[in-house]
């Protein structure tokens, strides 16, 4: 049985012992992430029914889990912190046990990805938040030893982010071999492709591509089998009337 106030759902390993996928939950109405551990297939219900609580120092409303840990078979909890700016990172070293270290982000965080951003065998931690004209994207980047760079790198996104896409594979658009970052503006009903070609940690000028329409749900895939990223879209129109929309990117490499 869940809490009706999920913010937001992610899975991964963090007990290290099973291929089974673990279930993490952003409680909006307590300071507090919880989670659920797999249970073996056969071995009765496939989450543990207690739910274990990790305590916050604020409200959250994104969670994401990935690994920032070289050789470690255990992945990380990260939840969004976005009166403080910051991102805390809970460093699974058993299952149940912790080590949490809170990393800034330099905007309030309102949703959150990872990928390799500099291609260093690392994983990156990237956000979008803020509101109005502070609205921003943020990357801090991994050092595979539960370190992140500072300051971090932000950038001014325009007004109103909602939703950050990236990937070690399929979001790449310019086919470099370096993931680019999706971002999405609610005010402007825009998608934005930050293309990640500058080199170094910087990413360079989006792409904008305007929808027209309020976006509710985004993926990015190769929808047509031409080895180049897609996009998948539910938007919803002035009427509330719901329709799902597909953007072919069809130019060459």
């Amino acid at each position: 049985m869940l809490s009706d106030t999920i913010g937001s759902v992610a899975v991964g390993t963090l007990n290290g012992t099973t291929n089974a996928q673990d279930l993490v939950i952003g409680d909006t109405a307590s300071a507090r992430v919880t989670y659920r551990l797999a249970v073996p297939q056969g071995a009765g219900a496939p989450y543990s029914g207690t739910a274990s609580p990790l305590a916050l120092g604020e409200k959250t409303k994104a969670v994401l889990m990935d690994s920032f840990e070289n050789g470690s078979p255990y992945q990380a909890i990260v939840a969004a912190q976005p009166n403080t700016s910051r991102a805390s990172v809970y460093f699974g070293q058993a299952a149940g046990v912790f080590t949490q270290k809170d990393v800034d982000l330099g905007t309030q965080p309102i949703q959150m990805a990872a990928a390799d951003l500099d291609k260093d065998g690392n994983k990156d931690l990237i956000a979008v938040g803020g509101l109005g004209s502070t609205a921003s994207l943020s990357a801090v980047y991994g050092d595979g030893n539960r370190g992140f760079s500072t300051p971090p790198v932000v950038t001014s996104i325009g007004t109103s982010p909602q939703l950050v896409m990236t990937g070690d594979s399929g979001f790449d658009f310019d086919c470099d071999g370096r993931p680019d970052v999706v971002v999405y503006l609610v005010d402007s009903t825009s998608i934005l492709i930050y293309l990640n070609n500058v080199g170094g940690r910087t990413l360079g000028a989006p792409v904008s591509i305007p929808v027209g329409s309020a976006v509710d749900s985004l993926a990015v895939a190769d929808l047509d089998g031409d080895g180049q990223p897609d996009l998948a879209l539910v938007t919803r129109s002035a009427v509330m009337t719901n329709r799902s929309s597909v953007l072919l990117r069809n130019t060459s490499h």
